[in-house]
């Protein structure tokens, strides 16, 4: 393999990368299946750009975090 050509491998598997991180944080966010895949598509095309756009933007609403939910069923101890 010629320089060139592990040059282009990693920079296609960077790219895939995002895109996985895109589709993993999008997964944890509620949306509908048009915007999921509208933030999923702007994550594809912008491949260095898109993911980190998706996460700014924080689309759809967020389902909470493990500690929340922890905190919500157990109740307090005084």
């Amino acid at each position: 393999m010629e320089t060139a050509d592990i040059l282009r491998l990693i920079l296609l598997l960077g790219c895939a990368g995002m895109a996985v991180m895109a589709f993993v944080y999008l997964r944890r966010r509620r949306l509908q299946w048009w915007q999921f895949i509208l933030w999923e598509t702007l994550a594809i095309i912008l491949p260095v750009l898109g993911p980190f756009l998706v996460i700014v933007f924080k689309p759809g609403e967020s389902y909470g975090s493990i500690q929340e939910t922890r905190r919500q069923r157990r109740p307090a101890r005084y």
